[in-house]
């Protein structure tokens, strides 16, 4: 019984227990979701974490994730008092812990560690803020965010990205981004984490950054773009021949995974490009 309580023909009874709730050997422990391995081991709760359902958001650029106004005042950054950032940290340790952008932490060089709990207690260490103090402050428009999906299947199933604080209740993102995540937005829930340190910042930003991801390392196709209906109206937001004289050279064109050669008209002796290969390289037509 000590070593696998399940065996068959083991009375429940003469274990010791409740007989709705049998003792737990030491395989039962170790084995399964619950388990030592993989509820433990495998995987486990960390802190400065979140996790919600997302939704899409055209508006953001593919580098930005909107983090609920809540979530922003409960996730807390490590920012050390300089001369460069004082007036901004003590703005902070005034608002306080309800209020975003504000601060719950202050950490002084002899270790002590208050909470910013009422006003006077706000005012006292705002005042007292030296170089070199620790201020827990809130998450704020720009923090580098690693944004995750599970199942983790490949590494570009965590990336990394920059914060943008909304109102709401959910986790947006540009819906370009769906691929890598293999996400959808039918209920799918997503892993946020903040970095607690200068280090894993930069790190992420250069390892793990949505912008330094955009293609597969498998075989190079694109993981970061416009696909299915997302594309579908661009065509038609454009004149269908667009016209250049014979002398000029097209203009670059904006978010194309690379620069498009017009097509030269030999009747006109003009340079054109339409709405389509504005949008679309030759091998997505």
């Amino acid at each position: 019984m000590l070593i696998n309580s399940e065996l068959p023909g083991v009375n429940t009874r003469e274990q010791g227990g409740a007989p709705a709730r049998p003792l737990r050997g030491f395989v039962q422990r170790l084995k399964g979701k619950q388990g030592r391995f993989r509820g433990n081991l495998s995987g486990k709760r960390v802190d400065f974490s979140a996790r919600t359902v997302i939704s899409p958001d055209p508006n953001l650029l593919i580098h930005q994730v909107a983090v609920p106004l809540h979530m922003a005042t409960t996730l807390t950054y490590p920012e050390r008092a300089t001369l460069f950032n004082m007036r901004r940290l003590r703005e902070a340790v005034l608002a306080g812990h309800a209020s975003w952008p504000g601060a719950n932490f202050v950490e002084k060089l002899d270790g002590s560690r208050i909470f910013l709990s009422n006003d006077k207690i706000r005012r006292k260490h705002a005042s007292e803020l030296a170089v070199g103090d620790i201020v827990e402050r809130h998450l704020r428009n720009g923090d580098v965010v690693l944004f995750n999906r599970q199942p983790s299947l490949h590494r570009v199933s965590i990336m990394a990205f920059r914060a943008v604080v909304r109102p709401g209740r959910t986790l947006r993102f540009n819906e370009c981004v769906c691929s890598p995540f293999n996400a959808d937005f039918d209920g799918d829930e997503m892993n946020l984490h903040l970095p607690q340190t200068e280090e894993a910042r930069a790190e992420a930003l250069i390892l793990m950054a949505s912008t330094r991801n955009l293609c597969t390392p498998k075989n190079g196709e694109t993981l970061i773009a416009a696909t299915q209906a997302r594309r579908a109206p661009a065509p038609p937001l454009l004149p269908q021949i667009l016209s250049f004289s014979s002398c000029s050279r097209a203009p670059p064109i904006a978010g194309s995974p690379r620069e498009l050669q017009p097509c030269c008209d030999f009747l006109t002796a003009a340079f054109y490009i339409t709405g389509k290969d504005r949008f679309f390289t030759r091998s997505q037509v």
